[in-house]
């Protein structure tokens, strides 16, 4: 089972991923299998101290670059839901409430969206901040979307200002060595606040966990055909982010959205996806819709009860935490598996 804490995803003993060094020769630059980027052995003279993976097949690898006044970091991580913006917010968020490592922070007044390399429109989110009583003088982060992928660079320098440390990170970001073509993506916006607040019309209760009710929650998280440069471009979705419901700071909307939410607790791609369920909506005639929880992983995605009403964040966190997926659906790899757990369907 997987822990959900109000403010973070905590995975329970048994499942947690372990950091595992990544098999690359020092001095010779990492290529990431599934999008072609490199990671050098230096840049601007910082050796590569650390070359690792979060997750098997390289779903979520990262590279570090350290020395006593600089510190870089990049990470290549599946993208499982599109919302680059939300985990952009959540990166920012991290850097802005980490006062004993950065101090005091203001954020440069560069614009955000900027264009990644080989695309045409501002796909990729840039932020910097001056830092005062910090060992650094500046840090900054970045994110862009590759086929299918995110990249995201951490950066903090003791010696650059923030719109220094900006112009460096562009310049990095340019001097990667990137795969020939890309697939476009859309340009994209730094997430607001939801110009409302969601209503949620008392406590949600689970519906009857059946096997029906798992088969159609498992048809809707099976991935649609195609990956990579092959693959269609999402269609662009504006987040919002509702403060005004708990936990707050976590809870994004789609579109403005009144009856779907994503609890997005890291910056690191994992979110709870809360919606109605299409199929169920067809399937139910005149009873309720049924709204679905998918926790989404990047390799897999565990499907909860559907619930008579829209839930409450604060109740989806309870019920992650206290009960168990009725599915499970393999979301990576040749093999794709749907998995039925029989001890939490009801008997008939």
């Amino acid at each position: 089972m997987i822990g959900l804490a109000a403010s973070m995803l905590l995975p329970a003993a048994g499942q947690a991923q372990q950091s595992q060094p990544l098999s690359v020769k020092p001095g010779k630059p990492f290529t990431h299998k599934h999008t072609k980027l490199q990671f050098p052995a230096e840049l601007y003279g910082i050796q590569r101290t650390r070359a690792s993976a979060l997750e098997a097949d390289e779903l979520d690898v990262s590279a570090a670059y350290d020395r006593q006044d600089e510190a870089i970091t990049l990470y290549i991580y599946r993208d499982i839901s599109g919302a680059l913006p939300v985990w952009f917010d959540r990166a920012t968020w991290a850097i802005e409430t980490r006062p004993k490592v950065y101090g005091t922070l203001r954020r440069s007044a560069r614009p955000l969206p900027f264009v990644p390399p080989r695309q045409s429109a501002a796909a990729g989110l840039i932020a910097t901040y001056a830092a005062s009583d910090s060992p650094f003088r500046s840090t900054g982060v970045a994110l862009m979307p590759l086929d299918g992928w995110f990249v995201k660079i951490r950066y903090s320098s003791a010696s650059l200002d923030a719109d220094a440390l900006d112009t460096r990170m562009r310049d990095l970001i340019a001097g990667l060595k990137w795969p020939k073509t890309v697939r476009p993506e859309s340009a994209v916006a730094p997430v607001a606040a939801c110009a409302d607040t969601l209503a949620f019309d008392g406590a949600a209760v689970p519906l009857p966990a059946t096997a029906e009710a798992a088969m159609i929650g498992s048809v809707f998280a099976i991935p649609v055909a195609g990956k990579g440069k092959a693959a269609a471009a999402r269609q662009p979705v504006v987040w919002c982010r509702d403060d005004g419901v708990e936990p707050k700071g976590i809870v994004y909307r789609p579109d403005g959205a009144k009856d779907a939410y994503m609890l997005a607790p890291s910056d690191a791609g994992r979110g709870i996806m809360v919606a109605t369920d299409p199929l169920q909506q067809v399937l139910a005639k005149d009873g309720p819709p049924g709204w679905s929880i998918k926790f989404q992983h990047l390799s897999r995605t565990l499907n909860y009860r559907l619930m008579d009403r829209l839930p409450a964040p604060t109740q989806v966190i309870d019920h992650v935490n206290k009960t168990q997926p009725i599915s499970t659906v393999t979301t990576w790899g040749k093999n794709r598996s749907v998995q039925i757990n029989a001890d939490v369907l009801e008997k008939k």
